[in-house]
């Protein structure tokens, strides 16, 4: 929080009180004892001059001394005398009703022994003062006893002080400082508390005021100390004249008012009785109108009742989500995470940490629930609480003539100033904003009423209330438009607000007998500007009961509060008893109708939830409350994944498994790292294996790690898909039985593959032996052509000098198959990589055997006899790695082809295509999938990584040979093909109006189209690409949407783009080619297509066409709007061409009065035309400068334009902060 400057406003008189440093800009203290000459000093510069009213951190070291006596240790008010200090006169608006009044004195009787109370008071009188202001300031402190506030310590620091500058050179001042030691409670060192403090010394004279200065400050660990250096004169202290020492005694006092820390253990269910919510970044918007609706306890009790179906989604369902966090704000002790909340708005992480506003955010999420309620008992809820009735009227005060219509209201917003300045005061209030709210406005002059048949007639416009909803919101506008300042500001003038509020005055027939008396019940508060800040909401959570209980709820902090900090304190404005709020204030009022009270607040207990909701909330709870145990001990265990070889069979495709199979219970173990690895081998014996095989001397299994690895073709100069390999045998020893099971597999998530004993060639069933430096682990592959599948068949431990051969009768065996029966044999490498073997006969590690001699690698064979060159390995596979699901879907990114024809009612499809199919087979199975001609459909190139159509395919890439839907869909290089992530890919097309076939000898063109109306829509033209200016009209005829009395001629317009060059430069020929308008259209200008008006058809002599343009004061950067010509003849008066002006912009005679006229040469002004005189338009003056380049028509001026200076509204309605709309998307 920044710290702001205390003010005083009972100076004593004639004090000749000096202080230190600049106000406006405190100096922590460990800065000033860092001067070797002035260890003491406080000095912030030696030429600045001492001044009182700077409050500073206190010097270093802090010794406790207890040296005052008697009385002067007492703690507070409750022990001793409190001493009468100078109150501030109170406002009316401060005034309470009776039983605010009486919550006050209850509050204050009830806390003033509880330790986490909000204000305190502490005193300390420092006795033997003249010896005080002699000794030095580490042998003289003195501090008061302990005050908890809020459960922290606070105690009073006085330090004598040295003066080394100015008249009071050598004498002594009094260093008075308030310390909070949250140390002291065992807090870690991100503690911190805001706290506000009057500090005072004390008079001894009767009659006479105590001096007082004040300040606000966040006090933390490395600034727990704050006040001011030099608070007075010990000299003018010890004089007796001037009151303040009695012997020789001087007696300090504080009041400290401090809100509740942050970062300590604060218990916020055992304090207030209620619970805070998780800030997500910036969800203090959202906390604070939860806990709103939460206290809404009708509403609360109808969110219960709010029915989920069975094929809901839970991580969607808004009101599942409302339902646990209202249930947990009644339930949990400590503060409630709202994550599930925003995952059901589909929000992502970003969305969290972006701040919106609190009212914004309360309409959008209350309409999501009433749209959630219908169909359901509770479905009328949020319109029976929130909904009221106001009509807004017309009516004619000098005929019987009035109009008028009913419109519902959910909030109502108050200005927080008056629409007439001069009837604004300071005091303004919300009956001040509600009467000028229903104020009428008088329409007369050029504003009256068109009657109908009664014509033109002067009348009142306003609203009148029809009836308030039993809870009424206000919306605070405090956010506005400055154009001073030309920008949004938050205004933080003072606006009065009340706890009892009386609105029958503004309602004009209450035949029903209602009485508008409204209790206030919540306020929402805003600190900080408008690109940002923190919100916090008070709420009165007994406003049925006799007396208010406040509480403020900041986040995860709940805390008792009075009724001054709630409202008096959120008034806004500079109050000088409130440092440090300026940018605090109310924001949003929540009242609640009086005789509604007891119906909006009713008592919500267990027996109002479904108890299959209870039910399944505690279930969830006791999950967390096991993931999150989980979670803490995760770093203790090691995750291990077994494969069998009944698992590894099973499996179907590429590699030995599935990865997203590795999750699953069967499969994934959890183990203690640090235990020894013969723990690992009697864990897979009893858990995995269940107890199949022994422990003996010689295990019956073996294991094997696995790892990730790619393989790189050094002749292709590709890496592979990753693929994971058993690489390692894991061996258990002497040696190795005792390391930890961490060490030993070398990661934290291990694989491990559980070889078992095998069928052998002689029948027998046995763990063959392993030589880690001459045998490698092969896995068998069998593909079986009649049932079309591959799958493994086991694994065998062969010598890397023995050849396939060798190994054919053990795989023959394994198959049941004859001795004599032929395989052909092939290496799976990679999904995409996958070769035949020629010469099965050779060893293993021979240089045209395999790729890699390693253990893990992959051998598929299949029988000669049963394949064909249509069926067989390489087929399959290729099938296999080829054959995608893919998602069809029209690209609706219109401007990327504006000339598509967009389908509104487009439904994505899906299919199944093959990666090597060429784009023309690709597009034929697309149209047969749309019903549409082939030779208008536009496919689209994706841009690699993101899935975004980037270019569309020409005809010429259709037909390639080389370009194939791998291409299309950027599967090339890095980015290529990974079948085992069953990805369904995205094929994008369009529509087009044209045949693919001729897009290549047309110029695809940008234009922007204006109507009569200057409404501009951007749209794509397919002009000849040896055509000129005709062509790309009569394209734009196809589209253009002619005005209904209009010429129905077009022309191109070439226009300046940026706000220093936004206004038309040029009208082309129409003979003149395409070459030479490309060459002119630069990037800082477009081509426009618009209508010719009438009188523009033709021209006489002495008539051209000038070029009108908008700016906002400045026409070097700040150009705006839709720029277009005007014909003007020479020697016609500036006001005729001003009327013409005002009926083509179509504005009233008030607002061209707002305009101003200028004649300017490129970007600068030559002059403002005065439009009371007879000026008229001069051709000498409108000088003809062609652009190079542009075969410019006769009479049109391109670098003498009139520019008309004008205030651009579109500015004041631009988001100038990072946020956007808020949007639940579920």
């Amino acid at each position: 929080m920044d710290n702001f400057p205390p003010r005083n406003p009972a100076n004593p008189p004639n004090y000749d009180v000096e202080m230190v440093g600049d106000e406006n800009n405190p100096e922590p203290i460990d800065a000033r004892l860092r001067r070797p000459l002035e260890p003491l000093a406080i000095f912030a510069d030696e030429s600045e001059p001492m001044d009182t009213s700077r409050p500073v951190a206190a010097v270093a070291p802090t010794i406790a001394l207890n040296v005052s006596s008697g009385d002067s240790e007492l703690e507070g008010p409750t022990q001793q005398p409190q001493p009468q200090l100078p109150q501030p006169k109170r406002k009316e608006s401060e005034i309470k009703s009776a039983y605010q009044v009486e919550a006050d004195e209850e509050e204050d009787s009830l806390t003033m022994s509880d330790p986490y109370k909000g204000k305190g008071f502490l005193r300390l009188d420092i006795n033997k003062f003249s010896e005080f202001c002699r000794g030095e300031p580490d042998r003289q402190q003195r501090m008061s006893k302990s005050v908890w506030v809020r459960g922290l310590p606070w105690k009073i620091l006085a330090i004598p002080r040295s003066i080394d500058r100015g008249q009071q050179r050598n004498s002594k001042t009094l260093g008075f400082f308030l310390q909070c030691n949250g140390g002291e409670t065992g807090e870690g060192a991100n503690w911190n508390c805001v706290a506000s403090a009057a500090l005072h010394v004390m008079s001894k004279k009767p009659g006479q005021e105590a001096h007082i200065r004040r300040i606000t400050h966040t006090f933390y660990p490395k600034e727990n100390d704050w006040g001011y250096s030099s608070f007075m004169i010990c000299d003018q202290l010890a004089n007796p004249a001037n009151g303040f020492i009695d012997n020789d005694t001087v007696s300090l006092a504080v009041y400290v008012s401090a809100e509740a820390p942050h970062g300590v253990s604060w218990d916020s269910r055992k304090h207030t009785g209620f619970v805070g919510l998780k800030n997500q970044g910036a969800t203090c918007y959202m906390n604070s109108i939860l806990q709103t609706l939460f206290f809404t306890n009708s509403l609360r009790k109808a969110v219960y009742q709010m029915t989920i179906s069975p094929d809901e989604d839970p991580e969607s369902s808004v009101a599942l989500a409302m339902q646990r966090v209202f249930y947990d704000l009644s339930h949990s002790d400590k503060p409630v995470g709202t994550k599930k909340l925003t995952k059901s708005f589909g929000w992502d992480s970003l969305d969290s940490f972006l701040q919106h506003d609190v009212q914004e955010l309360c309409r959008v999420l209350l309409d999501n629930l009433e749209t959630k309620m219908k169909g359901t008992p509770v479905q009328d809820m949020i319109p029976t609480l929130f909904k009221g009735k106001m009509c807004s009227y017309i009516k004619c005060t000098d005929v019987d003539y009035e109009s008028a219509r009913d419109e519902i209201f959910y909030d109502v917003q108050l200005n927080i100033r008056s629409r007439d300045p001069s009837r604004h005061n300071t005091s303004f209030s919300i009956m001040d904003s509600f009467r000028d709210y229903v104020e009428a406005e008088r329409l007369d002059g050029e504003n009256k009423y068109d009657a109908g048949e009664y014509g033109l007639q002067p009348a009142l416009k306003g609203v009148r209330f029809v009836h308030f909803p039993p809870i009424l919101q206000f919306q605070l506008m405090r956010f506005q438009f400055d154009p001073n300042l030309e920008s949004n500001v938050k205004v933080n003038d003072r606006f009065e607000f009340t706890d009892l509020l009386d609105l029958n005055e503004f309602v004009e027939k209450n035949d029903e007998g209602i009485d508008y008396t409204y209790y206030l019940h919540a306020v929402l508060v805003h600190s900080g500007d408008f690109h940002g800040g923190h919100y916090v909401v008070y709420i009165n959570t007994n406003v049925k009961g006799r007396t208010s209980h406040w509480c403020k709820f900041d986040d995860d902090v709940v805390s008792r509060s009075t009724f001054k900090d709630a409202i008096v304190a959120n008034f806004g404005g500079d109050d000088p008893e409130v440092l440090g709020r300026i940018f605090t204030n109310a924001y949003m009022l929540v009242y609640i109708r009086k005789d509604k009270i007891d119906e909006v607040l009713c008592e919500v207990t267990d027996k109002d939830i479904p108890p299959e909701l209870i039910e399944r909330f505690e279930v969830d709870k006791i999950e967390e409350e096991r993931h999150k145990k989980e979670k803490q001990d995760a770093h203790l265990y090691q995750n291990v994944y077994f494969l069998t070889d009944e698992l590894i069979e099973k499996h179907r495709g590429f590699d030995l498994f599935d990865v997203k199979s590795l999750d699953t219970p069967e499969i994934h173990r959890k183990i203690e790292k640090a235990a020894p690895l013969e723990k690992l081998f009697s864990f897979v014996q009893n858990n995995v294996l269940n107890g199949e095989d022994g422990m003996g001397e010689d295990l019956s299994f073996r294991l094997w790690r696995f790892s990730e690895s790619t393989v790189r073709d050094d002749r292709a100069h590709v890496i592979s898909l990753a693929r994971f390999r058993a690489t390692e045998a894991v061996v258990l020893n002497e040696e190795t039985a005792k390391r930890e099971i961490v060490t030993s597999l070398q990661s934290e998530k291990a694989i491990i593959y559980i070889e078992r004993p095998s069928l052998r060639p002689d029948g027998s069933l046995s763990l063959l032996p392993y030589n880690d430096s001459s045998d490698i682990l092969v896995f068998l592959k069998f593909y079986d052509s009649e049932a079309r599948e591959m799958r493994c068949i086991g694994t065998t431990i062969v010598n890397f000098r023995a050849s396939l051969l060798e190994m054919q009768p053990e795989i023959l065996v394994k198959l049941d198959l004859p001795s004599d029966t032929r395989l052909r044999f092939y290496e799976e490498i990679s999904p995409e990589k996958v070769r035949p073997i020629e010469s099965p006969s050779l060893p293993l590690c021979s240089e045209m055997m395999l790729s890699e001699v390693n253990d893990g690698a992959i051998i598929i064979f299949e029988m000669v006899e049963k394949t064909t060159m249509n069926d067989n390995v390489m087929t399959y596979i290729n099938k296999l790695y080829n054959t995608l699901e893919v998602e069809i879907l029209q690209n609706d990114d219109q401007s990327s082809f504006p000339c598509a024809i967009m389908d509104a009612t487009a439904v994505n499809t899906t299919g199944t295509v093959d990666l090597m199919w060429r784009c023309d087979k690709l597009t034929d199975y697309v149209a047969e999938k749309l019903n549409y001609d082939p030779s208008r459909l536009m496919l689209w190139r994706l841009a690699a990584y993101s899935e975004k159509p980037t270019h569309y395919v020409n005809e010429a890439q259709l037909k390639h040979s080389n370009f194939r839907v791998r291409e299309l869909l950027s599967l090339t290089g890095d980015a290529i093909h990974d079948p085992r992530k069953q990805k369904k890919y995205k094929i994008f097309y369009n529509k087009i109006p044209i045949p693919v076939a001729e897009l290549d000898r047309r110029k695809q063109m940008r234009i922007t189209m204006v109507d009569e109306k200057f409404n501009c829509v951007d749209a794509t033209v397919f002009p000849d690409k040896y055509g000129n200016v005709k062509s790309i009209l009569d394209e734009a005829k196809r589209i253009f949407k002619f005005s209904q009395n209009g010429s129905r001629k077009l022309r191109l317009v070439l226009v300046g783009s940026t706000p220093s060059n936004k206004r038309a430069v040029a009208i082309f020929h129409e003979e003149e080619p395409l070459t030479a308008v490309q060459k002119s259209s630069a990037a800082a200008f477009h081509l426009r297509v618009e209508e010719i008006p009438h009188d523009q058809l033709t021209r006489t002599a002495n008539e051209f066409l000038l070029s009108v343009a908008h700016f906002d004061r400045s026409p070097q950067d700040r150009m705006f709007g839709v720029p277009f010509y005007i014909k003007v003849a020479d020697g016609e008066p500036f006001q005729q061409v001003r009327e013409r002006i005002r009926q083509r912009l179509e504005l009233s005679e008030k607002d061209i009065e707002k305009y101003k006229f200028a004649i300017l040469a490129g970007s600068r002004v030559n002059r403002y035309l005065d439009m009371e005189t007879d000026e008229r338009v001069r051709l000498a003056d409108l000088q003809h400068f062609p652009r190079a380049g542009v075969m410019d028509i006769r009479g049109v001026s391109n670098s003498i334009w009139l520019g008309l200076d004008h205030f651009n509204r579109a500015r004041g309605s631009e988001k100038t902060r990072s946020e956007k709309a808020i949007v639940i998307h579920n």
